[in-house]
């Protein structure tokens, strides 16, 4: 059972993620609700955006496969945790999404190790697709798409030289130190170890699917964006689809990019109210 802590941290982040949903919607939904020609594309807009987040879903439930979390409780969380991540920028939702699956699996670390595999493993197709704009000419070389590969470079030079600088750390610390505080080094330095292993299963047997899920999401995302666009009679090129992702991480500027987000927020929105009132029932 959750303490009143848990709780608590929900209520707040939750009501500081409706502020910010109501400020998207009347900004964007509201006022360009004329634009929107809804017998058009619209239907196959929204079942699109949430055919994304079912397969988001289906990515993090791979990566949580082991921790033995009920399919309820996933679905709960990560409606909610989805629902703050695209609501507030900065991404801050993903550090609510840590504490959310930290207090399911009883593991802070694990949580945040799975949630930045979970980044890994989006952030790589996103990146090749960013790349191939910016080679073909559509989009200029953004700083966005630097960080990302700086990221997926330190992640995976991290990944590639730990076996070979835990061997010689152990080894070190076994040899040269004698101390409490030696011995605690050697304590958390296996702590790390048994991350690392964590991590080198998940890689190992799942690698090739959350990559292909990952693709299929960004693919479908792309062609959306571009449906919306048509729908509304705008221009999409790859210029819009990087500016969404500046958006994404940086915060709302273009006020087609923020109907595009505030629709995704309004779909997680209904599913989650429809989730947790079923719940709700059931429980009573």
């Amino acid at each position: 059972m959750k303490d009143r802590k848990y709780y608590i941290v929900n209520i707040i982040v939750l009501s500081i993620t409706l502020y910010f949903f109501c400020q998207i919607i009347s900004e964007s939904i509201i006022k360009k609700a004329l634009e929107i020609k809804t017998t058009s594309l619209m239907p196959l807009i929204l079942l699109g955006i949430m055919i994304i987040y079912i397969l988001k879903a289906i990515r993090l439930y791979f990566i949580m496969l082991e921790y033995k979390i009920s399919l309820k409780d996933f679905i709960k969380v990560y409606l909610k945790t989805a629902f703050v991540s695209i609501s507030i920028p900065f991404k801050v939702g993903e550090f609510f999404k840590i504490y959310c699956y930290g207090k399911e699996i009883k593991n802070y670390r694990i949580s945040t190790l799975l949630v930045l595999m979970d980044r890994y493993f989006d952030t790589i197709p996103l990146t090749i697709i960013l790349v191939v704009l910016s080679i073909s000419g559509e989009n200029k070389f953004s700083s966005l798409i630097l960080y990302m590969l700086i990221f997926l470079i330190f992640v995976t030079i991290l990944y590639w030289v730990f076996p070979s600088t835990y061997y010689y750390l152990n080894q070190y610390f076994i040899k040269n130190t004698y101390s409490d505080r030696g011995i605690r080094a050697l304590f958390y330095l296996s702590q790390i170890k048994q991350l690392y292993i964590t991590i080198k299963e998940l890689v190992k047997s799942r690698f090739l699917i959350l990559f292909i899920l990952s693709s299929i999401t960004w693919v479908l995302e792309y062609g959306i964006l571009a449906a919306l666009f048509t729908n509304i009679g705008k221009v999409f090129k790859g210029e819009e689809f990087v500016e969404y992702i500046n958006a994404v991480f940086w915060g709302n500027h273009n006020e087609y990019i923020n109907l595009y987000i505030s629709l995704g927020a309004m779909v997680l929105f209904v599913i989650a109210i429809l989730v947790y009132g079923i719940y709700y029932r059931r429980k009573r």
